[in-house]
């Protein structure tokens, strides 16, 4: 880390030294005006082709931060990373396929989803309008994140795609909660094989019924206690449950398709595996990559894994024959 923070520097102490002119290309004479590439070029970093030095060596210090898995150390990962594309709108590095990771594991439901469901939806007309310094960046708040998410993964990016799965299994979190605090009120029994291994627990007596129920109420951002109020002001708390059971099913089978290798990915941590050179969107490169970034997040939300290795044993498309003998694509290659 200190290797990457002190490669920052010198590029951040470089690129600031630098005159108008350079970034010109000869069109204007340095007249000594103050001038601050920072606040000038925000938004056109990596357009300029002297600003690449300086992004890369932030990418990397970002990267080294990322190993810090403390409450902290991610927050100062997500305002590097957010820094990164308030510099760089058009996000040439990939920056913005970490955002959402990085805000559901800090418990930033609400602004996770509004941040992939913008990314998704900026650019419709294929005019590439997120390359475009000067327009509003992540102007959605607030989205409906019980809405289907489906109709929001054109641009078929399995980061994406994950993240909204991840949405609906915090959601579905809240729900499982509700419904073992209404049981225990009432003195009931429930079922919470969505969430804990399957049992059926008398819950005036189950002490860990009360640990979830007081973790989820203290910990869980308000974003998703507020979801499910208005949520169940309007519908039945199973119906709101079958419904959130339904998108995250067709998420995560939405990312299978795209990628077959993330099916059997999350069967164990990924940090063993090298970083891929290179990757091309469906091979195995690019799943090691989305397992290092999705990983911890999924590891971190009670019942996540469990759910997604599940769904990959299960999944099944018309691909699998031909799947059995494709070969490998190897990171070296």
């Amino acid at each position: 880390m200190r290797k990457a923070r002190e490669s920052l520097e010198e590029e951040t102490r470089d690129l600031k030294a630098r005159p108008r002119s350079d970034f010109e290309w000869g069109l204007v004479e340095d007249d000594g005006a103050p001038f601050d590439v920072f606040t000038e070029y925000r938004g056109r970093f990596w357009g300029m082709v002297e600003t690449r030095d300086f992004m890369r060596a932030k990418y990397g210090y970002l990267k080294a931060l990322e190993q810090c898995r403390t409450r902290d150390g991610l927050q100062m990962v997500l305002d590097h990373a957010l820094e990164c594309l308030r510099l760089c709108s058009s996000d040439n590095l990939g920056v913005r396929f970490l955002v959402p990771s990085l805000l559901l594991i800090l418990h930033k439901t609400q602004e996770a989803y509004d941040f992939v469901k913008w990314w998704e939806t900026c650019d419709t007309d294929g005019r590439n309008q997120f390359r475009d310094a000067y327009l509003p960046y992540v102007t959605l708040q607030g989205e409906n994140m019980l809405e289907d998410s489906m109709p929001f993964t054109e641009d078929k990016e399995v980061s994406n795609i994950l993240a909204y799965a991840m949405v609906k299994h915090r959601l579905l979190l809240g729900v499982s909660r509700y419904e073992e605090m209404l049981a225990l009120l009432s003195g009931t029994t429930v079922r919470t094989a969505e969430t804990s291994p399957p049992h059926v627990a008398r819950l005036g007596k189950d002490v860990d019924v009360l640990k979830r129920i007081r973790g989820f109420l203290d910990d869980s951002d308000d974003a998703v206690k507020r979801t499910l109020r208005e949520a169940f002001r309007q519908r039945t708390v199973k119906a709101v449950r079958e419904d959130l059971i339904r998108q995250r099913s067709e998420l995560v089978n939405k990312a299978f398709s795209l990628n077959k290798f993330l099916r059997t990915g999350f069967l164990e941590p990924p940090w063993k595996l090298e970083d891929p050179h290179h990757y091309s969107r469906g091979d195995a490169n690019h799943a090691i990559i989305t397992l290092k970034t999705w990983y911890p997040t999924f590891s971190e939300a009670e019942g996540a894994i469990r759910f997604i290795i599940d769904a990959g044993m299960c999944y099944k498309d018309s691909s699998d024959k031909d799947a059995d003998d494709a070969d490998v694509v190897s990171m070296d290659s």
